[in-house]
């Protein structure tokens, strides 16, 4: 039996379907999603990213702007969770790292939660959102996701009842999720606070604080 992508007929067929799906994508004005790049320097490599700025415009116009701002040279990656944490009261069982600018710095004004009903995106692997206390407290800190953090997502109704806003996704690694991981894996446990550390840290949080915070040297736009 004949291979029937040898035959010409076929070719001319085939070829004539994919130029109709072309004039098709462009009479419905289909174009690839644009996308800001960025590269996280730190003293154990570079995690590259990409951050949605249609679909969550208001949080990586800030996100952006912080690095314009310079707030993110000397920054840190501070904070490992490894799963669940007797001492959370939420006791999420989450996994990722936490960082961001030095904390002798001054933030910008927080922004708006931008949710993930608003913007499509969910807390999947690799996902970059930004930390916060309250919702609308959003400033510079941020984390990335390893695994799946879904729980992270905006729901109508959480366990009890209530709304649950959840956290303002903008981004996703494209390249570095290893350093992302190394920086999970780095001890915690036995930190030594600052002063500024002292008068914030809970008792809860102390187990997933890095013994030794892992550099950000600066983070930059590559696009």
């Amino acid at each position: 039996m004949k291979n029937l992508i040898s035959n010409p007929l076929h070719k001319v067929i085939i070829y004539l379907w994919c130029s109709i799906a072309l004039l098709m994508a462009s009479s419905l004005g289909l174009k690839a999603e644009e996308t800001i790049n960025i590269i996280i320097k730190t003293n154990l490599g570079n995690i590259e990213a990409e951050l949605y700025s249609e679909r969550a415009p208001i949080t990586v116009t800030n996100f952006v702007e912080n690095i314009k701002a310079g707030l993110y040279e000397d920054g840190q990656f501070y904070r490992a969770v490894r799963g669940k944490n007797p001492l959370r009261s939420s006791k999420k069982n989450l996994t990722l790292i936490q960082g961001g600018m030095d904390e002798s710095k001054q933030p910008r004004p927080p922004i708006a939660n931008e949710t993930t009903k608003t913007s499509g995106l969910s807390h999947v692997n690799a996902t970059l959102s930004m930390a916060r206390g309250d919702p609308g407290t959003a400033d510079a800190e941020f984390f990335i996701c390893i695994g799946d953090n879904s729980i992270l997502d905006y729901a109508e109704m959480g366990e009890d009842g209530n709304e649950v806003p959840g956290y303002a996704a903008f981004g996703k690694v494209t390249k570095g999720m290893d350093i992302v991981q190394l920086i999970q894996a780095s001890p915690t446990g036995h930190r030594t606070l600052s002063e500024k550390e002292k008068a914030w840290a809970p008792d809860w949080i102390l187990a997933e604080l890095l013994n030794e915070s892992i550099v950000i040297s600066n983070i930059e736009i590559i696009k």
